[in-house]
């Protein structure tokens, strides 16, 4: 179906398979990744890093309460860049302007988690930063804990190799 024809059936409404909460990160739309989906097939939250604000929080919800969206995605993705800022924080003792630190914040849990283990510091810590995200949608939403439990939602962490293309679910 072509673009034009895509437009038309979504103009009485969207039903996507699929919400995925990814990073900003210009190498990895999640539209292209999946495939080459078309219009109304994913529904797509994206910051850097791929977190979780309230704004981020009130779009999932939107999602899966009022859309039906019955998965949520968190795409984390090698060589992140808001992962590798919180990396350096931690090893380093980076700091970084304006509000770059506190959104990275939330990473550096993951950060400090994965220091020391074996493999890319960053990738292994952009991986815990996407599961520790999927694990606190439930655990800051009742609606999505509602929903999971009620066997209607499916929350799972992935990350996306960029030099391969390839997502694996975590």
């Amino acid at each position: 179906m072509g673009l034009e024809a895509q437009r038309a059936a979504g103009v009485e409404g969207q039903a996507p398979w699929a919400t995925i909460i990814g990073c900003a990160d210009s190498r990895k739309p999640p539209e292209l990744i999946f495939g080459g989906l078309g219009l109304g097939e994913l529904f797509v939250a994206r910051n850097a890093g791929n977190l979780v604000d309230t704004a981020t929080l009130g779009t999932v919800e939107y999602g899966s309460v009022v859309l039906g969206v019955p998965l949520i995605v968190v795409l984390g993705h090698t060589s992140c860049g808001a992962v590798a800022a919180a990396c350096d924080v931690v090893t380093k003792n980076a700091t970084y302007p304006g509000a770059i630190g506190p959104m990275i914040e939330p990473i550096l849990p993951a950060a400090i988690a994965t220091q020391g283990e074996a493999g890319n510091y960053t990738n292994n810590a952009a991986m815990e930063s996407a599961r520790r995200t999927a694990a606190r949608l439930t655990a800051s939403s009742t609606l999505l804990a509602d929903l999971v439990a009620a066997g209607k939602l499916k929350i799972v962490p992935a990350i996306y190799t960029l030099d391969t293309g390839e997502v694996s679910y975590l």
